[in-house]
């Protein structure tokens, strides 16, 4: 995701993705699946969903992102 992360929003990809499994399939392809976090905390419905080649090429990816998120993460309510 470090060279198409772009496509996707993701300024930072390494902080804006979290590796949630990967699998192989056979014949040397694999999927890999990231989650999207902001500030340690999940983003709903933020997911990658990459498929590799052999050669850990991309052949295709999906998948959905909230770009350029700016919230204050702080709890409003005091426990």
């Amino acid at each position: 995701m470090n060279s198409y992360g772009r496509i996707f929003g993701l300024s930072d990809q390494s902080r804006e993705l979290s590796l949630l499994k990967t699998k192989e399939l056979g014949s040397g392809r694999s999927v890999v699946k990231f989650k999207q976090v902001y500030r340690g905390l999940s983003v709903i419905a933020g997911e990658v969903i990459v498929n590799l080649d052999r050669q850990r090429n991309v052949t295709s990816d999906s998948g959905e992102i909230s770009p350029s998120i700016d919230l204050d993460v702080t709890p409003l309510i005091e426990s």
